[in-house]
């Protein structure tokens, strides 16, 4: 039973966290929840080490050593809870935060111009040239566009996100992430035929990455 019920609620939290916070979601979950069974196996191996002196002192009606005893296991143990609360507060800052933009649009949208200049404008206000700007905004356009033209067909329920970050070594990475059909825009032979746009991106783009995992496309661009 207890099997039965971490499959249901790995199941239900995985999806949550892919549908809300995509794959970085999932590992900084998985790490905090691995973090957890460290705490939870301490806790019992101090449990399981106390028991048999404990017993011990109960016997022999030794009062004074299962009192000290039990002091020792709830100091140690409260100690460690106060230590791990504390441990990401007292974590240093890094020296600079990588700034982050991020929006999601359905896939019948009319505002990927609105987008396509926020990305522009997020670009200009972290030290992007003119042309890194227009760059940037030509590739959220062109793949916006393909997604929404080459990936949903006729259905109502697709979403784009497209998340920008300014790396601290002054590139910018596009991800972009949706739930259309499975499908590589950046692929030469799985990708629009006679897409000028497409074609430019792939040329001019620094790196580009393509998978699809747990039912979304995605795809990372660094400029």
């Amino acid at each position: 039973m207890q099997y039965l019920y971490q499959f249901v609620f790995y199941l239900l939290a995985n999806r949550a966290l892919m549908a809300g916070a995509g794959e970085n979601g999932v590992a900084i979950f998985n790490v905090l929840q691995n973090l957890s069974y460290l705490v939870l196996y301490l806790y019992d191996g101090a449990a399981k080490a106390v028991q048999p002196l404990v017993s011990t002192y109960a016997a022999e009606r030794n009062r004074a050593g299962s009192r000290s005893t039990l002091t020792l296991a709830l100091a140690t143990g409260n100690g460690l809870g106060i230590l791990l609360c504390l441990a990401p507060r007292l974590a240093p800052e890094p020296a600079r935060k990588e700034a982050v933009l991020a929006q999601t649009i359905s896939c019948n949208s009319q505002d990927i111009g609105a987008l396509t200049r926020r990305v522009q404008d997020f670009c200009a206000d972290h030290g992007a040239d003119a042309a890194r700007q227009y760059f940037a905004g030509m590739a959220v356009e062109e793949i916006c566009l393909a997604a929404m033209e080459h990936l949903f067909a006729h259905r109502q329920d697709g979403i784009v996100q497209v998340t920008v970050v300014a790396a601290r070594d002054g590139d910018f990475v596009l991800h972009f992430r949706d739930n259309g059909a499975r499908r590589d825009l950046f692929s030469a032979s799985d990708g629009p035929e006679n897409d000028p746009g497409i074609a430019v991106i792939r040329k001019k783009a620094r790196r580009f990455f393509y998978r699809h995992y747990q039912g979304f496309n995605t795809l990372t661009i660094q400029i």
